[in-house]
């Protein structure tokens, strides 16, 4: 399910959406849309959205942070994650993360 068959889904049944930016890194990670009560959000895979992170962190460091004994891209994107995603609230939309508890992502 993409972005656009989402939003196009909410205009057609007048639901407004929140979406995570930046769209390379999150709408990969899209399962689709959930509802709480009268609200409705974007849900997200939460491994994917790590996993992208943490390759954008890769991609964007320069090679004197790569060279550093100290670099960590996986921290990086959990430090990420942690503190400006999953902490963010922009009320009742506000999207949500679909967690697989075998996994050992929190």
């Amino acid at each position: 399910m993409t972005r656009t068959d989402i939003i196009e889904w909410a205009e057609a049944h007048d639901v407004e959406l929140v979406f995570y930016e930046p769209a390379d890194i999150f709408d990969p990670a899209i399962v689709g849309v959930a509802r709480r009560g009268a609200s409705w959000f974007v849900v997200y895979d939460e491994p994917g959205v790590i996993m992208n992170m943490v390759d954008d962190a890769e991609d964007s460091s320069t090679e004197s942070e790569k060279a550093d004994a100290a670099y960590d891209p996986v921290a990086e994107a959990l430090d990420n994650y942690h503190f400006n995603t999953l902490g963010a609230w922009v009320g009742d939309s506000t999207p949500a993360f679909l967690v697989d508890v075998a996994e050992d992502w929190a």
